[in-house]
């Protein structure tokens, strides 16, 4: 009579208690907290009652001859009888399958349970055929917006007119229309055909409805032959993504008469960091606002700059221009196409996010990075709307990019600092030692010269050495002339 460690079943045979009356107690216990702990000590501390002495010690019952052969007794009593029963029911069972009704017996037994089987496939198939049939209505209402709204779909943005689709976007894309058509019409068929399948699959799971053999072989071979038609534009068009090639090239700058350079923008890239399909009043929308086009360029404000360390004492603007291409070549002449806008006004420099190409060289990642160059101890200052121009620009902080906007960041030995201020700073003297020969007298002699860089380029120090000597044998002691003023108007200048 035990039901999980046999403990309270044999506390009660102990002191004569019945067990329910302890198991119910033990329950008010659990609710209590503190049950599970006492049922756990009791199951380790209560020794298990497995001889039939120890079932007498349990009883409470003294261990004699005579209670042992009761025991044994009563044990093999029980034994028996179970023993018979089981034997009797076993006999019951075969006779009533191995009768002259048995064998009706096991086919009525087969198929009922091929019903059964047969009814629950039937349910799961019709769920199966309901759960196709709404997947296939979600995608052919997907199906039916996009090509609505992109067919039909206009980009105002891109051309101005209102008459642009998906054809004419992948126009400026692809080499020629036809591609751009072609590739189009295999996408679509690529997403039709599996939705068609959906929808015959449900309904023949549903209702029972079948197809001919012809037609889903048919739509087969057309869906392959689409997935091969998309596959090889798609290997053409990623031909020409093969090769990346950057322009460099620095802008020209006048230097600031302060220590410090205002960067800002001179308009807005509109919602470029939201590209994507939307919902507006049932009415599916396109925003493309970071791309649009002209007569004969393409335009997209995905331009961006970045501050580093100058590595003299000036400040520089670095154009890095960059495009893909079949070969290198064909990248940096695209990337020779592109133009940007920059201009400056006394420490006011104004970058514009926007870039721009001709229609003819195709949408090939071409974009635009501006570098500012900044001496150590001078500073550039972020007007407050120029954060999505910038891009991981690296400080000693570890500030993002929204965050610098607004502020003056000077330039450290170890990067751009808001803390330390442009005066602060040391500048260390970037010093150039040059060595010039110069023929005097027909002999060969060197002259050693060393410039500092600084604002300005000054001669620090230049060897002295002696004039042309006499030809007289007794010619005195030769003058030493010292010709600083030559050289410094010379070095001045490089």
């Amino acid at each position: 009579d035990r039901w999980v460690g046999g403990v309270l079943s044999g506390i009660g045979a102990y002191f004569g208690v019945d067990p329910l009356i302890l198991r119910l107690v033990y329950i008010v216990l659990l609710f209590l907290g503190v049950g599970w702990l006492i049922y756990i000590i009791l199951w380790i501390v209560v020794p298990p009652a497995e001889t039939a002495a120890e079932k007498l010690e349990m009883r409470g019952e003294p261990v004699t001859v005579e209670n042992l052969k009761r025991v044994f007794d009563e044990g093999s009593e029980r034994f028996k009888s179970g023993a018979e029963r089981v034997a009797n029911e076993a006999d019951a069972f075969g006779k009533r399958w191995s009768g002259p009704d048995g064998a009706r017996r096991q086919d009525d037994l087969r198929r009922g349970a091929a019903r059964g089987v047969s009814k629950a496939v039937g349910v799961i198939g019709k769920l199966l055929g309901l759960f196709l049939l709404g997947i296939a209505v979600v995608f052919t209402m997907m199906l039916l917006g996009g090509i609505i709204s992109g067919g039909v779909i206009t980009y105002d943005n891109v051309v101005g007119d209102g008459t642009s689709g998906y054809f004419e976007l992948g126009g400026l894309i692809f080499n020629t229309a036809s591609q751009a058509m072609w590739f189009v019409i295999g996408v679509l068929f690529l997403a039709v055909i599996p939705i068609v399948g959906l929808f015959i699959a449900g309904l023949r799971l549903l209702f029972g409805l079948r197809s001919p053999r012809w037609f889903a072989a048919a739509l087969s071979i057309t869906w392959f032959a689409a997935l091969v038609l998309v596959f090889i534009l798609g290997a053409r068009l990623g031909n020409d993504f093969r090769r990346s090639e950057p322009m460099r090239t620095e802008a020209e700058l006048v230097q600031p008469t302060g220590d410090i350079l205002y960067l800002t923008n001179g308009d807005r890239r509109p919602d470029t960091e939201h590209w994507g399909l939307s919902v507006d009043d049932g009415e599916l929308e396109w925003d493309v606002d970071g791309l649009f086009t002209t007569e004969d360029s393409i335009h997209g404000g995905w331009a961006e700059l970045d501050v580093v360390r100058s590595p003299d004492s000036l400040f520089h603007v670095m154009v890095v221009r960059r495009s893909q291409g079949r070969s290198s070549k064909a990248a940096l002449i695209r990337a020779s196409n592109i133009r940007y806008t920059m201009h400056q006004q006394d420490s006011l420099l104004t970058f514009s996010p926007w870039v721009s190409f001709p229609k003819e060289d195709k949408f090939r990642a071409q974009r635009v990075r501006f570098v500012v160059q900044v001496p150590v101890g001078k500073a550039v200052h972020f007007s407050g709307t120029m954060g999505f121009l910038l891009d991981d620009v690296d400080n000693i902080t570890n500030t993002y990019d929204g965050h610098m906007v607004g502020r003056t960041w000077t330039m450290t030995e170890q990067g751009l600092s808001s803390d330390a201020r442009p005066g602060d700073l040391t500048v260390p003297a970037d010093t150039t030692t040059s060595t010039i020969e110069i023929r005097a007298n027909g002999k060969k002699r060197k002259l050693t010269v060393t410039a500092t860089n600084g604002p300005v380029a000054t001669v620090q120090a230049a060897t002295v050495w002696r004039g042309i000597p006499k030809r007289k044998a007794d010619a005195p002691e030769p003058v030493a002339f010292v010709m600083p003023d030559l050289f410094n108007i010379l070095f001045q200048h490089i």
